[in-house]
Order: structure tokens, then C-alpha cells, then sequence
């Protein structure tokens, strides 16, 4: 078995520190997408959202294709009328408060 010196050992535990420090600043936040019946008291989740800074991936529950908007324009494009009349609801995974209930980093991530 071959042993390996103590700074082989200190640079790699500091290359693994780093690297997942890299991964938890640029990890995307989580929201789930859900659809409102206020007639009927009921919801279902409709689909995944992560956001980056640069982008918003939707995966539609029960769709095996994924949709990528580059902008929150282009996502509230397409979503933001439903959004706004209270018919889809984000809701934050990790307990954070959306100020204006569009998906943003700075709000999701």
C-alpha cells in the first residue's frame, strides 16, 4: 500500500474544500411549480424549476423534455400571466421569500 506525504494529503483535502465551495456558490435554487384551484381548494405541483443567474430550467411533472430560459423575461413570458392572476404559484424550496414572485438568484438562489 503506498502511503502518500502529508502535503500530497493537505492539497488534495484543500482542492476538495474548493471545489465544493465552487459547487454550493453556483448550485441553482429549487422551486416547485404549483397549480392553484381556490374554487375547489386544491393544488398539484406541475413542475421543477432550477434557476442560475443565467437561466431557468423547467422540468414538467409527468414531460419527458426540459424547457430553458435564458432571461426571466423569457420565463415570465410564458409563465408570468398565470403567475400573476394566482393560477401557478412558486414555491421556494429552501424556505426563502420571493419578493415579487419571479424566479431571480438573488431571490432563489
Amino acid at each position: 500500500m503506498e502511503h502518500k506525504s502529508i502535503s500530497a494529503v493537505l492539497a488534495e483535502n484543500a482542492l476538495d474544500d474548493a471545489v465544493t465551495a465552487m459547487c454550493l456558490e453556483s448550485r441553482p435554487r429549487l422551486f416547485a411549480l404549483a397549480r392553484m384551484d381556490y374554487e375547489v381548494e386544491d393544488a398539484e405541483i406541475i413542475a421543477w424549476l432550477l434557476v442560475w443567474d443565467e437561466r431557468i430550467v423547467v422540468q414538467r411533472c409527468g414531460f419527458r423534455n426540459v424547457n430553458s430560459y435564458e432571461t426571466r423575461a423569457d420565463f415570465m413570458a410564458v409563465y408570468g400571466p398565470r403567475l400573476e392572476n394566482r393560477t401557478y404559484k412558486l414555491v421556494s424550496m429552501d424556505g426563502r421569500p420571493m419578493s415579487d414572485g419571479i424566479p431571480r438568484r438573488d431571490t432563489i438562489g
